[in-house]
Order: C-alpha cells, then structure tokens, then sequence
C-alpha cells in the first residue's frame, strides 16, 4: 500500500501538471450540474429509431467535453510540443464510436423477444454479455494497426507486477463508503440493479440473479480495458500522463443518469486507476477494484433495502 502511495504523489505532484488536473475536475464538475440540473443526456440523445442519428449524437454528446479539454490544453500549451494531429483526432472519433457503439447497439432486441418470458431481465443480461466486447473491437483494431510495435502488451493485458494486496486494499476502503451511501434513498432506488428486472409477472429466481450478477461483474473487464487500458496508454502517445484526467473526464460522463454520488466520485476513480494503469502498465488491479465495487453496491442495495422495509 506503501508502494502505491507513493506512486500517487509522484504523479500528482510531479508528472501530471497540475493545471491539467484542474481543467479536467472544472469540466467535470460543470457536465455534471447542467446534466443533473437539466437531464441534458436524454434530452439531446433522445430515442434510438435512427440508429445513425442516434451514434452521432452520441459521438457528439460525450465528445463535447473532451474536444473543450483537448483544445483548451492546447491553447495553454502554445508554442510548446504540438499534440494536435490528425492521428489524435482519428483516435479520439474511433474512441467515441466506439462507445457510442456500445450505448446504441440493439440488434438483439427481436433475438430476446423471441427467447425470453421476461424481456426487461433478457435484454439487460445479453447487454451485459455482449456490448463489452462490441465496444473493445475498435481499440484493439487501433492497437493491432498503430501501437503494436511500441505497446507490446495489449493495452494493460498483463499481470506482470501487479501488487494484489494493495488493490484489495484499496476495495476494503471502500467498504464504509458503500455502506454509508446504501443507507440513502438515491442509492436504494438505483440499487440493485438486477432487482427492478422482475415484477409480480415475472418473479426473481435465484439462478437468474446469479447468472446476471456474473456477467453484470465481467462487464467490468472490458470497462477497465476501455476507459483505464485504451484510453489512458493509446492517448498518452499525443498527451503523456495528461492522458490520465483526460480518461477520467469522459470516465465521470459516462456515468450520467446515475446516483449523483457516484457520478462524481467516478472522476476521482478514474485519476487513481489511471495512474495505477500508467505505472504498472496493467488494468488487472483496476478490474479487481471496480467489479468488487460493483457487486458490493449490488449487495448494499439488497442490505439498504431490507434494513429500510
């Protein structure tokens, strides 16, 4: 845990420039008061009847404070190593559709229909096993054509020096938080998720809340390959560790709609797994911290609910 504290403070405090740090918390801090103060997400991505509009708009949506970063850090960065390539913007598109791929994709719909009894369990459980690795196809595209040769391990596929102690750690810290945020009414009605998939019509079974819960946990593989792998190591060929609160800007968006607490606490975890992934060069602790988190808010959830009934 030591080891990780100071691999914090040195990039904090030395290679990571601190205004970057600031940019990307005050364009956070302002995404997340105009989309909880208006409810900008659903307004401006609307319905998905034409799947193209709707991919643009998402590209457009999540792009939108990451273009206000890129160009203000740029402005700053004047006269200094110029950054602004058309290769960075290729990235930063395929980046974008690539989520937005994963936000937008719906083939499966009519498949569900056809074998589930209940639809709503259905199509979030084939969400959880498929949108994954829709969302991963273009990042590792990405790095098959361009990083191959100088990023020899798929964007933090490695469990080479990974110090598990300190990240089990780092998730039994979290413990009191979680169970300070299940006692709130904000939290119990978000969690947990795979309780509002049934209803009286369609009742929980045991083995369909294991089954969700399973692939509800290892979707958070290909969130850590995504948002801490690809985003991080790829972009920090154009920005250095600048690339860190960068990731951890889009990392709080793609949050919104959720419990605010989580929303904002996201962009703080976005910065420590992204310095952990930029020193060790591995997303396996970040998967061991984010999919324990995930399945204690799930359990919080049963927790604050019962204690609350």
């Amino acid at each position: 845990m030591k080891k990780v504290g100071l691999i914090l403070q040195s990039y904090l405090k030395e290679k990571i420039p601190l205004e970057s740090i600031v940019l990307s918390f005050i364009l956070a801090a302002l995404a997340v008061f105009f989309q909880y103060r208006y409810d900008l997400k659903d307004t401006f991505l609307g319905d998905m009847e034409e799947k193209a509009a709707y991919l643009t708009r998402a590209v457009v949506f999540f792009g939108i404070p990451l273009l206000l970063y890129l160009g203000i850090w740029a402005f700053r960065d004047k006269g200094k190593k110029k950054f602004i390539t058309p290769q960075l913007g290729l990235l930063l598109l395929l980046t974008l559709f690539a989520f937005a791929l994963r936000i937008g994709f719906f083939e499966h719909a009519s498949w569900v229909s056809m074998n589930f009894e209940n639809w709503n369990y259905g199509i979030r459980l084939t969400n959880a096993m498929i949108l994954g690795p829709i969302m991963c196809i273009l990042p590792i595209i990405w790095w098959f054509v361009v990083d191959r040769k100088d990023e020899k391990r798929l964007y933090g596929c490695s469990l080479k020096g990974v110090d598990w102690k300190a990240y089990f750690i780092l998730l039994g810290l979290m413990v009191p938080l979680i169970i300070a945020a299940a006692s709130t009414n904000d939290f119990i009605r978000y969690y947990p998720k795979v309780a509002r998939l049934f209803n009286e019509s369609h009742p929980s079974q045991s083995g369909q809340i294991a089954l969700y819960e399973l692939f509800y946990g290892l979707d958070f593989v290909y969130i850590e390959f995504f948002f801490r792998g690809f985003l991080v190591i790829a972009f920090a060929r154009f920005l250095g560790p600048v690339s860190i609160p960068f990731a951890a800007l889009m990392y709080c968006t793609i949050h919104f709609g959720k419990p605010l607490g989580e929303t904002i606490s996201s962009w703080f975890g976005g910065m420590l797994l992204g310095i952990l992934v930029m020193e060790t060069r591995s997303i396996a602790g970040g998967i061991v911290v984010h999919m324990g988190i995930a399945w204690l808010m799930e359990l919080g959830g049963w927790l604050g609910r019962l204690l609350s009934d």
